[in-house]
Protein backbone atom coordinates (compact mmCIF):
# COMPACT_ATOMS: atom_id res chain seq x y z
CA UNK A 1 0.00 0.00 0.00
CA UNK A 2 2.14 2.87 -1.23
CA UNK A 3 1.76 6.26 0.46
CA UNK A 4 1.18 8.55 -2.51
CA UNK A 5 1.26 11.83 -0.64
CA UNK A 6 3.96 14.37 -1.40
CA UNK A 7 6.08 15.00 1.68
CA UNK A 8 5.88 18.68 2.68
CA UNK A 9 6.59 20.86 5.71
CA UNK A 10 2.93 20.43 6.67
CA UNK A 11 3.09 16.60 6.89
CA UNK A 12 6.73 15.51 7.13
CA UNK A 13 6.67 14.81 10.87
CA UNK A 14 3.97 12.20 10.32
CA UNK A 15 4.97 10.98 6.82
CA UNK A 16 8.74 11.29 6.72
CA UNK A 17 10.19 7.95 5.65
CA UNK A 18 6.80 6.69 4.49
CA UNK A 19 6.31 9.01 1.51
CA UNK A 20 8.37 8.81 -1.68
CA UNK A 21 9.13 12.52 -1.13
CA UNK A 22 8.66 15.07 -3.92
CA UNK A 23 5.61 15.12 -6.17
CA UNK A 24 7.70 13.81 -9.07
CA UNK A 25 9.07 10.93 -6.97
CA UNK A 26 5.64 10.12 -5.55
CA UNK A 27 4.15 9.87 -9.04
CA UNK A 28 7.06 7.86 -10.47
CA UNK A 29 7.55 5.46 -7.58
CA UNK A 30 3.84 5.28 -6.73
CA UNK A 31 3.00 4.35 -10.31
CA UNK A 32 5.79 1.76 -10.34
CA UNK A 33 4.54 0.27 -7.04
CA UNK A 34 0.92 0.05 -8.24
CA UNK A 35 1.99 -1.56 -11.51
CA UNK A 36 4.41 -3.99 -9.83
CA UNK A 37 1.82 -5.13 -7.30
CA UNK A 38 -0.95 -5.56 -9.80
CA UNK A 39 1.23 -7.19 -12.46
CA UNK A 40 1.98 -9.83 -9.82
CA UNK A 41 -1.67 -10.34 -8.85
CA UNK A 42 -1.35 -8.34 -5.62
CA UNK A 43 -4.10 -5.81 -4.97
CA UNK A 44 -2.71 -2.31 -4.77
CA UNK A 45 -4.07 0.22 -2.29
CA UNK A 46 -2.97 3.84 -2.53
CA UNK A 47 -3.14 5.96 0.59
CA UNK A 48 -4.04 8.31 2.36
CA UNK A 49 -6.55 10.24 0.22
CA UNK A 50 -6.69 13.25 0.27
CA UNK A 51 -3.64 13.67 2.53
CA UNK A 52 -2.32 14.21 6.05
CA UNK A 53 -0.75 16.78 8.34
CA UNK A 54 1.88 16.63 11.06
CA UNK A 55 -0.83 15.49 13.50
CA UNK A 56 -0.77 11.73 13.99
CA UNK A 57 -4.32 10.49 13.27
CA UNK A 58 -3.84 7.79 15.90
CA UNK A 59 -3.88 10.47 18.61
CA UNK A 60 -5.80 13.46 17.27
CA UNK A 61 -7.81 14.90 14.41
CA UNK A 62 -5.54 16.21 11.63
CA UNK A 63 -6.79 19.47 10.16
CA UNK A 64 -5.64 20.16 6.59
CA UNK A 65 -5.59 23.92 6.08
CA UNK A 66 -4.85 24.70 2.43
CA UNK A 67 -5.77 27.12 -0.33
CA UNK A 68 -7.55 25.86 -3.45
CA UNK A 69 -4.22 25.87 -5.34
CA UNK A 70 -2.49 23.93 -2.54
CA UNK A 71 -5.36 21.42 -2.51
CA UNK A 72 -4.96 20.87 -6.24
CA UNK A 73 -1.22 20.28 -5.78
CA UNK A 74 -1.90 17.92 -2.88
CA UNK A 75 -4.32 15.82 -4.95
CA UNK A 76 -2.24 15.77 -8.14
CA UNK A 77 -0.25 12.58 -7.30
CA UNK A 78 -3.46 10.71 -6.47
CA UNK A 79 -5.10 11.81 -9.73
CA UNK A 80 -2.08 10.69 -11.76
CA UNK A 81 -1.66 7.35 -9.99
CA UNK A 82 -5.40 6.54 -10.14
CA UNK A 83 -4.97 6.41 -13.93
CA UNK A 84 -3.28 3.03 -13.30
CA UNK A 85 -6.48 1.69 -11.69
CA UNK A 86 -5.30 0.70 -8.22
CA UNK A 87 -7.69 -1.80 -6.67
CA UNK A 88 -8.41 0.43 -3.69
CA UNK A 89 -7.96 3.85 -2.14
CA UNK A 90 -7.48 4.18 1.60
CA UNK A 91 -9.07 7.36 2.93
CA UNK A 92 -7.33 9.79 5.24
CA UNK A 93 -8.57 10.52 8.74
CA UNK A 94 -7.87 14.24 8.23
CA UNK A 95 -10.49 16.94 8.01
CA UNK A 96 -10.09 19.50 5.22
CA UNK A 97 -12.10 22.62 5.97
CA UNK A 98 -11.97 23.88 2.37
CA UNK A 99 -13.98 20.79 1.29
CA UNK A 100 -15.87 19.47 4.34
CA UNK A 101 -15.43 21.30 7.64
CA UNK A 102 -17.63 18.85 9.54
CA UNK A 103 -15.99 15.44 9.24
CA UNK A 104 -12.75 13.71 8.26
CA UNK A 105 -12.36 12.57 4.66
CA UNK A 106 -12.96 8.93 5.61
CA UNK A 107 -16.54 9.82 6.63
CA UNK A 108 -17.19 12.58 4.13
CA UNK A 109 -19.65 12.06 1.30
CA UNK A 110 -18.15 15.17 -0.29
CA UNK A 111 -14.74 13.49 -0.46
CA UNK A 112 -15.89 9.94 -1.23
CA UNK A 113 -18.92 10.42 -3.47
CA UNK A 114 -18.52 13.87 -4.97
CA UNK A 115 -14.75 14.10 -5.44
CA UNK A 116 -13.25 10.60 -5.55
CA UNK A 117 -16.16 8.90 -7.33
CA UNK A 118 -17.66 11.91 -9.13
CA UNK A 119 -14.87 14.30 -10.11
CA UNK A 120 -12.13 11.69 -10.53
CA UNK A 121 -14.34 8.79 -11.65
CA UNK A 122 -12.66 6.28 -9.34
CA UNK A 123 -14.60 2.99 -9.47
CA UNK A 124 -12.48 0.79 -7.19
CA UNK A 125 -12.81 -0.03 -3.52
CA UNK A 126 -12.76 2.90 -1.10
CA UNK A 127 -12.22 2.22 2.57
CA UNK A 128 -10.76 3.37 5.83
CA UNK A 129 -8.21 1.30 7.71
CA UNK A 130 -9.47 2.23 11.17
CA UNK A 131 -12.38 4.49 11.92
CA UNK A 132 -12.17 3.80 15.64
CA UNK A 133 -9.12 6.06 16.01
CA UNK A 134 -8.61 8.21 19.07
CA UNK A 135 -9.66 11.39 17.27
CA UNK A 136 -13.24 10.11 17.13
CA UNK A 137 -13.29 9.96 20.91
CA UNK A 138 -11.75 13.43 21.26
CA UNK A 139 -14.06 15.15 18.81
CA UNK A 140 -17.28 13.17 19.43
CA UNK A 141 -17.40 12.32 15.74
CA UNK A 142 -18.85 8.89 16.59
CA UNK A 143 -22.14 10.72 17.19
CA UNK A 144 -22.00 11.97 13.61
CA UNK A 145 -21.49 8.39 12.40
CA UNK A 146 -24.53 7.18 14.31
CA UNK A 147 -26.75 9.99 13.02
CA UNK A 148 -25.68 9.60 9.42
CA UNK A 149 -25.77 5.81 8.92
CA UNK A 150 -29.02 6.10 6.96
CA UNK A 151 -27.36 8.62 4.63
CA UNK A 152 -24.29 6.48 3.89
CA UNK A 153 -23.37 5.04 0.54
CA UNK A 154 -22.98 1.26 0.34
CA UNK A 155 -19.19 1.60 0.69
CA UNK A 156 -19.55 3.79 3.78
CA UNK A 157 -22.09 1.44 5.34
CA UNK A 158 -19.75 -1.51 4.81
CA UNK A 159 -16.88 0.40 6.42
CA UNK A 160 -19.07 1.32 9.37
CA UNK A 161 -20.31 -2.26 9.75
CA UNK A 162 -16.73 -3.57 9.84
CA UNK A 163 -15.79 -0.96 12.45
CA UNK A 164 -18.85 -1.70 14.59
CA UNK A 165 -18.27 -5.46 14.49
CA UNK A 166 -14.59 -5.13 15.35
CA UNK A 167 -15.33 -2.72 18.22
CA UNK A 168 -17.89 -5.15 19.65
CA UNK A 169 -16.00 -8.39 18.96
CA UNK A 170 -18.63 -9.56 16.49
CA UNK A 171 -18.00 -11.71 13.44
CA UNK A 172 -18.33 -9.96 10.08
CA UNK A 173 -20.16 -11.96 7.43
CA UNK A 174 -18.57 -10.63 4.25
CA UNK A 175 -21.02 -12.54 2.07
CA UNK A 176 -23.88 -10.73 3.74
CA UNK A 177 -22.15 -7.37 3.29
CA UNK A 178 -21.87 -7.97 -0.46
CA UNK A 179 -25.67 -7.67 -0.62
CA UNK A 180 -25.61 -4.10 0.75
CA UNK A 181 -26.53 -1.58 -1.93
Amino acid sequence: APVVETCTEKNKIFLNGRSFGSTENVINYGTAAVNAFQNNNIASVIKHFPGNTNTDPHTGLPEIDVTPAELEDMLYPFVQIMKNNPVAVLMSHARTSIVDKDVPACLSTKWVDEILRGTYGYEGIIFSDDISRQFFKYKNIHRYRMKKVSDMTADEAKRYCHWFCEENNLKVDNNELENVN
